[in-house]
């Protein structure tokens, strides 16, 4: 993901790199990080609203926050972000609340499970589509009284799977490009339906920027 962004994305790379110098770290290579870095560095982007903003945008969250200087309180990652549902959809902070209520009296296996195997990584049910968190939670057999949750009619979302169904359709090399990125990322799920506005998103961002 770190690579991807740094190859991709000049806003994700130079936050990135301001993330490793304001760390002490001299070393932009993701790969001479630990793991915990690397998720903290992701955890941090969390804070600043990344869902609702494109990745060629991020630079825009940031200035939000009074640039990098807006992370400086941070410093080693002491302190664990709070992430704030402030504005979120009601629908949406109700499954949030929902997916986090499961993982109490559940244990988080589960959850853990899908996102790692399907959703990136990313655990933190704030930062997924409703729609993911309502298929999980009726998965697991969680019945959620929610309003106006149409499954099947998601606008934004269903223009992002329309974009990565044209964009494998405009050469074999880029549906091969697709299913590439679906081993590899997104543990070989290839319809697009069946992941995240985020994810789509972020794979659009990368290979097929407008």
């Amino acid at each position: 993901m770190i690579r991807i962004g740094q190859r991709k994305s000049r806003p994700f790379k130079a936050a990135w790199e301001a993330y490793c110098q304001m760390n002490g770290a001299t070393m932009h290579d993701p790969a001479k990080h630990d793991d915990q870095f690397i998720l903290n560095f992701l955890n941090s982007l969390g804070t600043l609203g990344v869902e609702q903003l494109p990745m060629r945008g991020m630079k825009r969250g940031f200035d939000m926050m009074g640039g990098m200087g807006g992370m400086g309180g941070m410093g080693g990652m002491q302190k664990k972000p709070n992430l704030s549902m402030a504005g979120m959809d009601p629908v949406k902070m109700q499954l949030v609340e929902a997916v986090k209520k499961y993982q109490k009296e559940n244990g988080k296996d589960q959850w853990h499970a899908l996102c790692d195997s399907e959703l990136g990584g990313i655990r933190d049910p704030s930062r997924h589509d409703p729609h993911v968190l309502k298929a999980f939670l009726d998965s697991q057999g969680v019945v959620v009284q929610t309003t106006q949750l149409d499954m099947t009619n998601n606008p934004q979302k269903m223009q992002l799977v329309n974009r990565v169904k044209n964009f494998q359709k405009e050469s074999p090399d880029k549906k091969e490009l697709w299913h590439q990125y679906c081993d590899a990322e997104l543990g070989g799920h290839r319809d697009p339906s069946r992941h995240s506005a985020q994810i789509l998103q972020g794979f659009l961002d990368a290979y097929d920027p407008q």
